[in-house]
């Protein structure tokens, strides 16, 4: 909790201008986006969690990183790694057609 307090404090910065906090932001999502490329095999990019959903700095910084990549927003996580994990395991229409009804909000 601790921390979350301090990543909303240090997004305002950056926004304000704050070298130092830019830098923070940018080596977040250097790291975000470096994470990623270790892992990722195909298909979309899928982001999840508040501070990669929200309008912010980090957002920003990562979509840029991300340019040319499909990138969407979980609006479910846990609903979005289910479908992600079932997804090879089902015919591509399938799912395709069973993406809402994992990801939709309750």
């Amino acid at each position: 909790m601790r921390l979350a307090a301090l990543s909303a404090l240090v997004s305002e910065a950056a926004q304000a201008g704050d070298p130092l906090a830019v830098k923070i932001v940018q080596e977040a999502a250097d790291h975000l986006v470096a994470t990623l490329r270790r892992v990722h095999v195909s298909g979309p990019v899928v982001l999840a969690g508040s501070v990669l959903t929200s309008d912010g700095p980090v957002r920003e910084a990562v979509m840029e990183l991300l340019s040319g990549e499909t990138v969407t927003t979980a609006r479910d996580a846990a609903g979005a790694a289910a479908w992600l994990s079932a997804r090879p395991l089902l015919p591509s229409s399938e799912a395709t057609a069973l993406h809402p009804a994992f990801t939709a909000c309750a």
